[in-house]
């Protein structure tokens, strides 16, 4: 498996490379399809937007560090402006004095500070519309502080001042559009995940009676530390048991248990999230008992009812309100909760449901679906386990999936690795 990963080097290189594609080629569509002519970003370091992560290079901006400004000043300003001609401008303010950060070019005026330069930039260029992300509900575009907002209204002209609207729009767009490269990396995320889970849920790992599920989980997170890669939260390892009505993340794992984790990746920048089911084998067994397997066949079953929902222009809850139509013509009782996945591990898009909501998701419930974009397909499924006294059971699975342009229009969900159909066995 280790022979998989690439090395830090490569992959910010690749990522790098990508960035400078995606500025260039996708951005300008998006600012036009907005229609924002000018978009400006402010950081500062342990202060940063959301939305830097997915605009500077590897390793300036690295995981959950944020911006590292080797620099003595304050603020730090991208700006992205598109003339009439449709040809776009990137410029870095405050960064680093010592070098030009690629894709950018140095936006610093000698003499002048962060704001100054800042001015005196826009001054240069014919604004129409100002974007900075700021929204009422979506965190993710909504980074404007009070002291950044006081400070632009003290520096700015007041006609520039008053060119000023929300990004958000445009910002959720550059978020969850993944381009060809990202796609094409993705199954790699997916099957490096399906790895370390298989490993984690083996006897290698899991010793029944001696095991618990917090040895596991740490077990699992030491794994993805060791092969390079980082984890965007703690691996979460649970076990159901005969007889218990509620799944527990402590204690020793005993043979009998279903094992379940959730575990979410980083690699090349982007994020993968994942849930799968181990089963500790009884002594007197080489299988599962029918009622697990069962539970996992209507899991499979919402799975793929999920996936035949994925509509472009639909929105999250006409997408939710879809799969429980087909939940209910199937007779199975479940749920779904799923959400982008990208830049961030609960990122910009539509949500399709909540666990505790399953009608109708207010404000990220009403995004359209759009193609090249990517998703964590969670969900479960509650079925009553005729060998464990009816017991009612929760079978939880995700998968990290695709929403892809085939052309002329057309676009289809995709699975980027085989999703689970068979427990691990202990």
């Amino acid at each position: 498996m280790t022979s998989e990963i690439k090395s830090l080097r490569e992959q910010a290189n690749k990522h790098n490379e990508w960035l400078k594609q995606k500025i260039k080629n996708v951005l300008p569509q998006l600012m036009k399809e907005q229609n924002v002519d000018t978009w400006l970003i402010i950081s500062r370091e342990y202060n940063d937007d959301p939305a830097l992560k997915s605009l500077l290079p590897l390793p300036m901006v690295n995981g959950d560090e944020g911006l590292i400004m080797p620099t003595t000043k304050g603020f730090m300003f991208l700006v992205f402006h598109l003339n009439k001609e449709n040809k776009l401008s990137a410029v870095m303010i405050g960064g680093p004095s010592f070098t030009t950060i690629e894709p950018y070019k140095n936006g610093d005026y000698k003499g002048c500070n962060e704001w100054q330069s800042l001015v005196k930039y826009l001054s240069k260029k014919n604004i129409h519309r100002l974007a900075l992300n700021y929204s009422q509900h979506f965190s993710h575009t909504d980074s404007l502080k009070l002291t950044e907002y006081n400070l632009l209204k003290k520096h700015l002209p007041k006609s520039t001042f008053n060119k000023i609207v929300s990004s958000e729009q445009l910002c959720l767009r550059w978020l969850e559009y993944r381009n060809k490269n990202e796609i094409e990396i993705y199954p790699e995320l997916v099957k490096i995940s399906h790895n370390i889970i298989a490993d984690c849920f083996s006897a290698k790992v899991v010793k029944p009676g001696f095991t618990s599920a917090e040895d596991i989980s740490w077990h699992m997170r030491q794994s993805i530390n060791d092969l390079g890669l980082s984890a965007w939260f703690m691996p979460m390892v649970s076990f159901i048991r005969e007889g218990y009505e509620f799944k527990s993340y402590k204690g020793v794992v005993n043979k009998g248990d279903i094992l379940h984790c959730d575990m979410g990746i980083r690699y090349y920048g982007l994020l993968a999230d994942t849930q799968q089911l181990g089963y500790i084998l009884k002594d007197s067994e080489s299988k599962p008992p029918l009622g697990l397997l069962k539970g996992m066949q209507l899991a499979n079953q919402l799975q793929n009812i999920h996936m035949s929902c994925f509509k472009e222009g639909k929105t999250g809850n006409e997408i939710l309100a879809d799969i429980h139509n087909q939940m209910m013509k199937n007779n199975i009782n479940g749920k779904v909760w799923t959400h982008p996945i990208g830049y961030h591990g609960h990122g910009a898009g539509p949500l399709i449901g909540t666990y505790i909501n399953q009608q109708n998701v207010a404000y990220r419930g009403d995004i359209s679906l759009k193609a090249n974009t990517c998703y964590a397909m969670e969900l479960c499924i509650f079925y009553e386990v005729p060998e464990w006294n009816n017991q009612q059971v929760s079978f939880n699975l995700e998968e990290t999936i695709g929403f892809i342009s085939l052309g002329c229009g057309k676009s289809e969900a995709v699975y980027f690795s085989n999703k689970q159909t068979e427990y691990y066995l202990i």
